[in-house]
């Protein structure tokens, strides 16, 4: 069985400095080992820190030039570049551009 997931279709809510849309979770489509987050950073936003001590975390990026933030190091993204964290690690997003940015976030249970 497949279960069609329309991002569209859930509405963002702000938290910081982002938009976020909660569109893959037990709520939404009944998923139970796995969580999904579609972020949106305008120009200059942040979000996070992003940090889960039971689940890994993978950071998608779709549009923009963000920076992931990761032990004091910043690492430099674009479309179809992400992160991985192992559980425990934490890392920010931030959106030093004049554009839009925009990414996924997974978590998956440790």
């Amino acid at each position: 069985m497949i279960t069609v997931v329309d991002i569209n279709g859930v509405p963002p809510v702000r938290e910081g400095g982002a938009e976020v849309s909660r569109f893959l979770n037990h709520q939404t489509v009944g998923a139970r080992s796995v969580e999904g987050m579609a972020y949106r950073l305008g120009p200059n936003g942040s979000a996070g820190p992003f940090v889960e001590a039971a689940g890994y975390q993978l950071f998608y990026v779709t549009a923009g030039q963000p920076v992931a933030v990761y032990q004091g190091k910043c690492h430099e993204l674009g479309p179809g570049r992400g992160v991985y964290c192992e559980p425990g690690e934490s890392c920010v997003f931030e959106n030093p551009a004049g554009e839009p940015a925009a990414f996924y976030r997974f978590i998956v249970p440790a």
